[in-house]
């Protein structure tokens, strides 16, 4: 098997005694962090280029944009998308009801800078560099006031395999190798890219949205869809730790940009960037 399926089963235990004693909501977060987690740690150090004009809009709406695998044109990045399986009694199924609905966000653990990164991942545009930690923003995005928050928001290590790898882990399996209740089989399974990427050292954040939940009022209320991006609400504040402005950015649209961010009560430190 690809994907590992080993999702801390000691801490689902230490979750299912915190249930039967009372525990808070913030202590049962707290377990379902850790819980959510796959192969990367809460103090693991993420970093990620955005394109600067709409991270600015974001920071100041206070949203975190995903975007739907789809987006990507590249079947690998969301593979249980659309894959036919044969039920028990012989008739085919998918399970796009439950994987056509993940958004993602990709980061890495990678510190270091580099030119090529700033100019493939900014499009044209000038871009700015977050620093964060997989805890951090997962806290922020496993809201309280989502009812199934335990089941909408997971980071993982992405692993990478060979083409053929992949396509023999899907022809082998199952359709309720993806299947349980906490939703994390079919979650990992988008944790699993082609070794084109290896470079990239990717940590992944999935957000599962369930539309069809009316009575979920965060979600309805709060979570944007529109076409393949999702817009979040999030707290940028205390998630982000040290920004970094594009290297090609002039020292004028730096201390610009700069004072806009601190007009965004952003107080960490922010940099601009030594690829010059």
């Amino acid at each position: 098997m690809i994907i590992k399926q080993d999702f801390n089963r000691e801490i689902l235990h230490e979750i299912n005694k915190a249930h039967h004693r009372g525990a808070s909501q913030e202590e049962l977060k707290k377990l379902y962090i850790r819980h959510n987690c796959f192969e990367v740690a809460e103090d693991c150090q993420v970093y990620r280029i955005f394109e600067l004009p709409y991270q600015l809009v974001d920071i100041r709406d206070s949203k975190f944009t995903l975007v739907n695998p789809v987006v990507y044109k590249d079947r690998y990045e969301n593979p249980l998308l659309d894959r036919e399986f044969i039920d028990e009694i012989g008739q085919r199924l998918t399970l796009n009801g439950v994987v056509g609905h993940y958004y993602v966000s990709s980061w890495t653990c990678d510190e270091e800078e580099s030119p090529y990164n700033w100019l493939n991942y900014t499009r044209g545009n000038l871009g700015i560099r977050l620093k964060s930690t997989v805890g951090k923003l997962m806290d922020e995005m496993m809201n309280l006031r989502n009812l199934f928050y335990e089941l909408s928001f997971h980071a993982g290590t992405v692993n990478y395999y060979k083409e053929e790898e992949i396509n023999a882990w899907l022809s082998s399996s199952h359709y309720t190798d993806f299947l349980d209740s906490l939703g994390q089989l079919s979650v990992t399974s988008l944790m699993a890219l082609r070794n084109d990427h290896t470079d990239e050292k990717e940590i992944r954040f999935v957000f599962s949205h369930t539309p069809s939940n009316t009575d979920n009022h965060f979600v309805n209320d709060h979570v944007l869809i529109t076409d393949d991006l999702c817009k979040h609400p999030i707290n940028w504040q205390p998630v982000i730790d040290e920004i970094v402005l594009d290297p090609r950015i002039s020292d004028l649209q730096f201390e610009e940009t700069e004072q806009q961010l601190r007009n965004y009560r952003i107080s960490c430190a922010i940099r601009h960037s030594s690829c010059r």
